[in-house]
């Protein structure tokens, strides 16, 4: 073979492999595209008119992004994944999918009042806490007892569309569309740890206390840092029919003020009665409610409570210590 017919046999050989590269790369294009697809028409987001026109015109609110999903398989799915992430994460995830809704809305809120709240300018956070309520008030709301509350609450009470809701509650499951529990705020909402002993984990979806909560008399006890303070408040839940500890954190500066989610951890929790002696760990929800499984009748009409090295995530290296004697059980 001579030097020309190598160099065109070369360059036939040259050409086949680049057509064959050429042919895998766009067969791997087909194949993540074709997941995509996949991806896409298990949850996409969708606008809330093409659902259910007469619930958005008989409420008065405008149009909406939502999410759809395929089925209700893949709502469940994804409310559980999205569940145990954290809210770094939850927000990582609308992002990529390009879901502004419920959570988003309100960490957005919850971010601009933190930020208000770091001066210590009275004047500047007046001014500042104006624009962010009228900012806010078509879309969220403010407690009606404290003016000086910056906390924001979505205009819906709802556990799972909360996390995975349009911004006023709605989502759309196959081609039906599903609201909100209870179509106005709850105030005084909690993330609920049901535990068989005082030993807590941080777990569960942000709600209301359904069974109802009451704090005992002379039972809480709060530590401090900076504008941040934590408490800690002994009680039990009524229709549960349990003891349980209930944890705050409110970020302060003179009257103004905000709820802040943190992680809670009680070193030592006894209870003590003639009758009953027992102490254990626990860890707190962010903000929220330990349901201790302790049946009240277990520690009589009255006992004593020792808490040893109560820590927030907010308030550094405090620790809070008390004990609290003949506590009423009501």
């Amino acid at each position: 073979m001579n030097q020309t017919k190598k160099m065109k046999f070369s360059n036939v050989i040259t050409l086949g492999f680049l057509a064959l590269g050429l042919f895998s790369c766009n067969n791997e294009n087909e194949i993540m595209d074709n997941t995509t697809d996949s991806q896409l028409s298990e949850v996409e987001v969708s606008n809330l008119s093409e659902w259910n026109n007469e619930t958005r015109s008989s409420n008065g609110i405008q149009d909406e992004k939502v999410l759809r999903f395929r089925d209700l398989d893949t709502y469940r799915k994804v409310l559980s994944k999205l569940s145990s992430m954290t809210d770094e994460e939850k927000t990582s995830y609308f992002q990529k999918i390009g879901f502004d809704g419920a959570f988003t809305l309100l960490q957005s809120a919850n971010n601009e009042a933190d930020l208000i709240l770091d001066s210590d300018d009275l004047n500047y956070i007046e001014a500042k806490a104006n624009e962010y309520k009228k900012k806010y008030s078509s879309i969220l709301s403010f407690s009606p007892e404290d003016p000086y509350d910056l906390t924001p609450y979505l205009n819906f009470t709802d556990k799972e569309l909360s996390i995975i809701g349009s911004t006023n509650g709605y989502v759309v499951i196959g081609n039906s569309l599903k609201e909100a529990e209870n179509a106005h705020p709850t105030y005084d909402e909690y993330t609920v740890i049901m535990t068989d002993d005082i030993q807590g984990s941080r777990a569960g979806v942000p709600g209301p206390i359904q069974p109802g909560w009451r704090e005992f008399k002379n039972a809480s006890l709060t530590i401090k840092k900076g504008k941040y303070k934590s408490t800690m408040t002994i009680g039990r839940i009524v229709n549960g029919h349990s003891l349980a500890v209930s944890f705050q954190t409110k970020k302060k500066v003179v009257f103004w003020n905000k709820s802040v989610n943190t992680n809670y951890s009680v070193e030592s929790l006894s209870f003590n009665s003639p009758q009953f002696n027992y102490s254990n760990k626990v860890v707190g929800p962010r903000s929220g409610i330990c349901i201790l499984g302790l049946l009240p009748e277990r520690v009589g009409k009255h006992f004593d409570s020792t808490v040893k090295n109560f820590q927030s995530g907010k308030c550094g290296e405090a620790r809070g210590n008390q004990t609290f004697k003949n506590i009423t059980v009501m």
